[in-house]
């Protein structure tokens, strides 16, 4: 258990969660994607809108690469500095790489260029991020109910 735990400690959202209840843990990572992915959307909306520099192959790698490194150490620090979460930067990284690839590219690469779009991608960047942060949430119900009965089960066994 404890190699299993090793593994995917890179992907934990929250760096120390020992006082934080499940739901309260859920509530932060549901929040801090949500605020990743929007952020991801709103960049490359307004970059591409206002000035579209993705004419060359390494203006345009550039761009998607520092869009969401940008979102996710935003984020980051926002949520460090309002003492709301310590989210680690690996997580939001995930989210924001995959929001920037699934919801947000199909629409910026393929819209019309209308700022009618605009409020459009900035809501699919907001659910992306969600929507991608489901995996962890799910792992870590599945983690602390096997903490749950691991601890229930050592209880059990000692004497009284």
């Amino acid at each position: 258990m404890l190699q299993m735990d090793m593994e995917w400690q890179w992907f934990s959202p929250v760096c120390d969660c020992s006082d934080i209840s499940a739901n309260m843990l859920r509530r932060h990572i549901l929040l801090t994607a949500a605020a990743t992915g929007l952020l991801v959307g709103l960049i490359l909306t307004l970059i591409t809108r206002v000035t579209n520099p993705m004419y060359f192959l390494w203006s345009t790698i550039l761009i998607l690469v520092l869009v969401p490194v940008v979102s996710a150490v935003v984020v980051r620090k926002c949520s460090m500095q309002r003492g709301y979460c310590e989210p680690s930067l690996k997580f939001l990284l995930t989210v924001a790489f995959l929001t920037e690839i699934i919801p947000v590219l199909g629409p910026i690469f393929g819209g019309t260029g209308a700022w009618s779009e605009f409020p459009i991608i900035v809501v699919l960047g907001a659910a992306g991020g969600m929507f991608w942060s489901l995996p962890t949430i799910l792992w870590n119900q599945i983690r602390s109910t096997a903490r749950d009965h691991e601890t229930d089960v050592e209880h059990a066994e000692q004497p009284d």
